[in-house]
């Protein structure tokens, strides 16, 4: 009946008949991305990509460097590119380098260059190649650098639902979905995440700064929420004079 006369309420309908029946309020919202345990639970590999499908408006970048930060990497150890015209070079030589220093190599935004697509296909299989042969050989020592996979060594791939990307990499890679949330409670809640650092931090300052400064990031991430809402909607709404 609710989809026949109002069907824009469709949705807020069935999380009330959700949330009700099942007397739990878990059911209809998402729970926090927890990409360390992504991380961990997929066993990944050097040679596996772990690839983030984006929605528009998400940028998982934040939460890489957070979960790098707590296994002890470095700046250094997570160089970035952001694909784009004229990148595919700059891009080859940054997997190349990382693969044999173990670095984190992260390629932004893929969609954006798909003229790299083949050549990335092609660093994939090599990697894997190459690991899964000095696997084999493990006491046959590596001369040539070209070969040489380090065990620390990670693709980290983004990049929006594109039917250029190649076939073989979406095959044998982890697949993450990263949308932003839905919702000024979600929002603000994601937000509080990535900023926990923050919070660790404010618990060293004096009682009266603390709770001062905490309000301030609540209201921050409270106001950070409210824009990612509107920008839903557009021009509407907003005083544009």
């Amino acid at each position: 009946m609710v989809r026949i006369c109002k069907p824009e309420y469709m949705i807020n309908s069935v999380k009330v008949l959700v949330k009700t029946f099942f007397n739990n309020q878990k059911f209809i919202e998402a729970p926090p991305f927890d990409l360390e345990q992504s991380f961990r639970m997929t066993n990944s590999k050097p040679y596996m990509p772990i690839i983030f499908i984006l929605s528009s408006g998400a940028d998982p970048l934040a939460e890489i460097v957070k979960f790098s930060k707590k296994l002890n990497k470095s700046e250094d150890d997570l160089p970035k590119k952001s694909l784009g015209k004229g990148q595919e070079r700059a891009a080859d030589e940054a997997i190349k380098k990382s693969r044999l220093e173990g670095k984190w190599i992260i390629l932004q935004n893929c969609h954006m260059c798909p003229s790299f697509m083949p050549l990335l296909e092609t660093r994939v299989v090599e990697t894997t190649n190459n690991y899964k042969a000095k696997k084999a050989d493990a006491d046959e020592k590596e001369e040539d650098e070209t070969k040489i996979v380090n065990p620390q060594f990670r693709f980290w791939i983004t990049t929006m639902p594109d039917e250029n990307f190649p076939t073989y990499i979406m095959q044998n890679s982890i697949k993450l979905t990263y949308e932003p949330p839905k919702g000024i409670k979600s929002n603000v809640i994601r937000c509080l995440n990535i900023l926990d650092q923050n919070y660790e931090k404010l618990s060293a300052v004096d009682d009266n700064k603390s709770k001062i400064l905490r309000k301030l990031l609540f209201g921050l991430t409270l106001f950070h929420g409210v824009l990612l809402e509107r920008k839903r909607f557009g021009p509407l709404g907003w005083n544009i004079q």
